[in-house]
């Protein structure tokens, strides 16, 4: 899912269902991305940041990004 909070700031939601099996066991693991991205300059310039919380496992992973476009 995506909300646009304006016509620069966007903000994606993906939720992450992960089915594992090996060996006959198998295992559940829900995860998630929460991930705003901010255009800083059209067509040239991008910043994120980014949270992937992992409810299995209790561990977060923060990404601060910035992507430029040639």
């Amino acid at each position: 899912m995506s909300i646009g909070f304006s016509k620069k700031t966007i903000l994606f939601v993906n939720p992450i269902y992960t089915w594992l099996t090996t060996n006959g066991l198998t295992a559940d693991f829900w995860s998630g991305e929460f991930n705003l991205n901010r255009i800083l300059k059209p067509n040239k310039l991008k910043a994120n940041l980014g949270w992937f919380p992992n409810s299995t496992n209790e561990t977060n992973t923060i990404r601060l990004g910035l992507t430029m476009f040639l």
